[in-house]
C-alpha cells in the first residue's frame, strides 16, 4: 500500500506547471469523483480540465478518490449531508428488496427528495473536499519544489558569472 501511495505522490508534486493549476487540477478531480457517476469521472475530469486550463494528470489522480472500497462510505456520507441541508427526513422504509429498489425507481414524485437529499449531499461534500484538497495538494507541491531547490543549491552552490543564481527562482 506504501509503495503505490508514495508513487502516486511523486507524480503529483513532480508535475509541470504551477502549484495553483496542479492543485487546481487536482480540486477538480475529487469534485468531479464526488458528483459524477463512476463510469465517466475520469472522461469528465480530461473534459473539463482541458476547457479550464488546469492540469488534466492530477485531475486524474484526483479522481481515483472514489473507488469500490470508499464508494459506500462517500455515498452514505453524501445522503447524510444532503438530509441535514434539506431537511428531509429519514425514509420509514429502507428498500430491502428487489421489489421495493423497483418501485422506489419507477415511482419518480414518492423518491424525489431522496434523489434532492443525495445529489445537494453529493455537490455539498464535492465542494468540502475539493476545497480541502486543493489546499493540500498546493502545499505538497510547493513543499516539495522548495525542499528540492534547498537540495539542489546544497549539491551544486556555484552561481551564473553575473552572480544570479544558475536556478529558476522560486515559484511564488
Amino acid at each position: 500500500m506504501k509503495r503505490p501511495l508514495r508513487y502516486y505522490y511523486l507524480k503529483l508534486v513532480r508535475q509541470t506547471g504551477t502549484p495553483d493549476n496542479i492543485a487546481g487540477g487536482m480540486a477538480l478531480g475529487i469534485f468531479i469523483s464526488l458528483t459524477v457517476p463512476p463510469f465517466v469521472q475520469m472522461v469528465t475530469a480530461i473534459i473539463l480540465a482541458f476547457l479550464l486550463g488546469l492540469n488534466r494528470i492530477t485531475a486524474i489522480i484526483g479522481c481515483m478518490f472514489t473507488n469500490p472500497l470508499t464508494w459506500p462510505f462517500i455515498l452514505a456520507a453524501q445522503f447524510f449531508a444532503g438530509m441535514l441541508i434539506t431537511g428531509t427526513p429519514m425514509p420509514e422504509h429502507v428498500p430491502g428488496t428487489y421489489e421495493d429498489v423497483w418501485l422506489y425507481l419507477t415511482n419518480f414524485r414518492a423518491s424525489w427528495p431522496l434523489i434532492k437529499a443525495f445529489l445537494v449531499g453529493a455537490v455539498a461534500t464535492g465542494v468540502v473536499a475539493a476545497i480541502i484538497g486543493y489546499y493540500l495538494t498546493r502545499v505538497a507541491v510547493t513543499t516539495f519544489r522548495n525542499r528540492r531547490q534547498r537540495q539542489l543549491r546544497k549539491r551544486y552552490p556555484e552561481t551564473a558569472s553575473d552572480g544570479s543564481s544558475v536556478f529558476p527562482p522560486d515559484g511564488p
